[in-house]
């Protein structure tokens, strides 16, 4: 029970991350 909620966890940390990566990258690319 608890392993699944860390892993759901850890997948919406990862979501989070990819959601920012993409969010930096279409900033810098208006930037330019």
């Amino acid at each position: 029970m608890g392993e699944d909620k860390t892993e759901a966890f850890n997948l919406c940390l990862e979501v989070e991350r990819f959601g920012a990566e993409q969010v930096v990258s279409l900033l810098k690319s208006v930037n330019e």
